[in-house]
């Protein structure tokens, strides 16, 4: 959701809800990021059974 700062408060803002196209990117961010983690540390942790290969 949207919000909009007011006179020190927090409000949703009007007239925009949440678009589901923004929540099919961030989706697709997460998915990624994930995966892209998921290969660094198991790369470090082979690079760290097998030093010589390195």
């Amino acid at each position: 959701m949207v919000f909009a700062r007011i006179s020190g408060q927090l409000r949703p803002e009007e007239g925009r809800s949440f678009d589901t196209n923004d929540r099919c990117h961030m989706i697709f961010d997460y998915i990624l990021s994930g995966a892209v983690t998921v290969f660094v540390t198991a790369y470090l942790a082979y690079a760290l059974w097998r030093p010589e290969r390195f």
